[in-house]
C-alpha cells in the first residue's frame, strides 16, 4: 500500500479492509482522567492516530501534554465548537463530545455500522455539523446544541474532507475503489435544508475514465474571494507520486449549479491543507504532505480578469519545499496560530509536532510528540 496517497490512512484502509465489523462502542467517561493541567486561553490540539490519544500544546509557552486525554478506535480528527471537541473516531463509527474544560466525554453519536467517518465540518450559523462517511459515501448531520443525528445524506463515493461557506458545506468525493481513484467530485450541500443542491467534477479537461483520479482529500473556503479551494492528494498506486494540485471553484454565484472551476495550480507531492493553515495577512498558505511543507499565496482580493498578480499562486512546490524533512517523512498537517507567530506541523511517522518559524521555515522547536500525530488544529477559548 502506498501511504503517501490516503491521508492518515493507516485507519482508513484498515477499516475498508476489515468492514469495520465492529460490536460495541466504548461508553462516555469509560477512560477519562480529567484535565490535570490550566486551560490557557490559546491551545493547539492534534489527535494521535495510532495512540488514540490527544496532545495539548499551548503555542506561547510550548508546554506539551503527549497524551493529555484519550479518544476512541482510530481517531480521525479533531473538530472543536464553543466549548467542545468533537473527535471523530473511524474505527468506532462514532463522534466522541469532550468538554474542553476538564475532558470529560458528554455525549457518543454513534453512526451507525460501516461508516468510517472521516471529518466533520460545522456550519456555525445553524449550528450543525456534517460528518463525512467514507465508506457509506454518506454525509450524516448532527445537531450541535443536542448532540443528536438530524439525517444522513447520500453522496458520492469516498467522501472525506470538506468546508462551509455562506449556508452551503462543501465536501470532496474520492472515488476510491479498492487500489485506484476514480473521477473526483464536489457536492454541494445547502445546510437549510440539507439536500444535496450540486456535484461538480474536479478532473482536468482531457480526463476520461479509467484514468487516475485526483482524489480530493482535503479543502478549505476563502470567503474574501468567493472560492472554495480544492486540494488534490493524486493519484493512488504512484510510489513516488508528484501531482498534487490545487483546483480553485468559484462559489460567487448564488445558484450552486454553476459552481465552476476557476483556476488550477499544479504544487505536486501529496498535498492536504488544514483548516488553520491560512495566514489571513500575508495570504500565504501551507500544504503539509509527503517530504515536506509546501506553500501558496492567496491575495485578499479577487482577480480581474488579465491581472494575474491577483491571483493564487504557487510560492514553495515540491520541488523547492517550504520546508523539507527526509524523504520517508509524512507530515500529516499544517496550523498557524498568529498570536504566537508560529507553524506547527504533525510528523506522523517521526512522532514529532515540529514548531515552524512561518515566515523562514526554520525549526523553532522539535517536540517528542504521541504515536501518529495528525492534523494540529488550534482552539480559542473567547
Amino acid at each position: 500500500m502506498n501511504f503517501n496517497r490516503i491521508a492518515s490512512g493507516t485507519r482508513i484502509l484498515a477499516s475498508a479492509a476489515l468492514g469495520i465489523l465492529l460490536a460495541a462502542c466504548p461508553s462516555p467517561n469509560e477512560t477519562v482522567t480529567g484535565r490535570d493541567f490550566p486551560n490557557s486561553q490559546r491551545e493547539i490540539y492534534s489527535v494521535n492516530a495510532l495512540a488514540e490519544t490527544v496532545s495539548v500544546l499551548d503555542p506561547v509557552t510550548l508546554d506539551f501534554h503527549a497524551d493529555a486525554f484519550p479518544t476512541g478506535k482510530w481517531p480521525n480528527a479533531l473538530v472543536p465548537f464553543e466549548g467542545k471537541l468533537y473527535i471523530v473516531d473511524s474505527g468506532d463509527n462514532a463522534i466522541r463530545v469532550v468538554r474542553e474544560s476538564d475532558f470529560g466525554v458528554l455525549a457518543l453519536i454513534r453512526l451507525g455500522k460501516n461508516r468510517n467517518p472521516w471529518t466533520m465540518v460545522i456550519d456555525p450559523v445553524l449550528r450543525k455539523g456534517y460528518v463525512s462517511n467514507f465508506l457509506a459515501g454518506t454525509v450524516t448531520v448532527i445537531d450541535l446544541e443536542t448532540d443528536t443525528i438530524i439525517t444522513e445524506i447520500p453522496v458520492g463515493k469516498g467522501p472525506e474532507g470538506g468546508c462551509w461557506m455562506d449556508g452551503r458545506v462543501y465536501f470532496g468525493n474520492t472515488n476510491l475503489d479498492g487500489s485506484s481513484f476514480g473521477e473526483g467530485t464536489v457536492s454541494v450541500i445547502d445546510s437549510s435544508t440539507d439536500a444535496v443542491v450540486g456535484t461538480i467534477s474536479i478532473q482536468a479537461d482531457g480526463w476520461t475514465a479509467g484514468m487516475p483520479g485526483g482524489n480530493p482529500q482535503s479543502m478549505i473556503a476563502v470567503p474574501s474571494r468567493n472560492e472554495i479551494h480544492v486540494v488534490l492528494t493524486g493519484a493512488y498506486g504512484e510510489a513516488e507520486g508528484d501531482d498534487g494540485e490545487i483546483v480553485i471553484l468559484d462559489a460567487s454565484d448564488p445558484d450552486p449549479a454553476n459552481l465552476v472551476v476557476k483556476d488550477r495550480l499544479t504544487v505536486g507531492g501529496s498535498p492536504v491543507i488544514g483548516p488553520d493553515s491560512f495566514d489571513g495577512t500575508t495570504g500565504r498558505t501551507w500544504l503539509a504532505g509527503v517530504g515536506g511543507i509546501m506553500t501558496y499565496i492567496i491575495p485578499a482580493a479577487g482577480a480581474p480578469a488579465g491581472d494575474p498578480a491577483l491571483a493564487p499562486a504557487i510560492e514553495h512546490g515540491s520541488g523547492d519545499l517550504f520546508y523539507s524533512g527526509s524523504k520517508e517523512a509524512f507530515f500529516a498537517g499544517a496550523c498557524l496560530d498568529p498570536g504566537s507567530a508560529r507553524l506547527f506541523v504533525a510528523d506522523f511517522n517521526g512522532d514529532r509536532l515540529l514548531v515552524l518559524d512561518p515566515e523562514t521555515g526554520n525549526i523553532v522547536k522539535s517536540i517528542r510528540a504521541s504515536d501518529g500525530p495528525q492534523q494540529p488544529v488550534l482552539v480559542i477559548d473567547n
